[in-house]
């Protein structure tokens, strides 16, 4: 049995926590749509698309751990992922949330640690490749480093 509340309730997180020029989105904002759910072993690949039922997928495809609990969950537009992207580490202590803009991570995103979701890094991708401030935190809350990034390469 899978929680459909769980994808809801992050990209609700997601919409307060991320600033909105950086975000993936149509007129109505982050693009996610929740009327279109499967596994993510349902979608084929063919000429890198994805695809369910031989068409190019447009919804949220959910991957889970062996233990049924969550793993990942992808925004797709028609056979691209595109949208809001949910990622779990194995041991549950960390997930990051961000967002793909035509098959690249694009805009920002942020990655949290333990429950009930302290903060661990913050960044911001262009074009799949990280751009801008790459912020690190400690476990209160603090700054703990802070690196410049300009298409994938350190800034000096």
């Amino acid at each position: 049995m899978r929680c459909t509340a769980l994808p809801v309730v992050l990209a609700l997180i997601l919409s307060f926590t991320a600033p909105s020029s950086g975000w993936a989105s149509d007129a109505t904002g982050p693009y996610l749509d929740f009327t279109t759910e499967v596994d993510y072993t349902e979608i084929h690949f063919s000429a890198g698309i994805a695809h369910v039922n031989k068409k190019p997928y447009t919804g949220i495809s959910i991957t889970s751990f062996e233990d049924k609990m969550p793993m990942a969950l992808y925004s797709w537009n028609n056979g691209i992922r595109h949208g809001i992207y949910i990622e779990f580490s194995e041991d549950r202590e960390r997930y990051t949330m961000g967002s793909y803009l035509n098959g690249n991570k694009h805009g920002g995103f942020i990655t949290f640690r333990g429950s009930p979701g302290h903060i661990f890094q913050t960044g911001h991708y262009r074009n799949d490749k990280l751009h801008g401030e790459l912020i690190s935190f400690d476990a209160d809350g603090n700054v703990k480093r802070k690196l410049e990034f300009i298409d994938d390469n350190l800034r000096p």
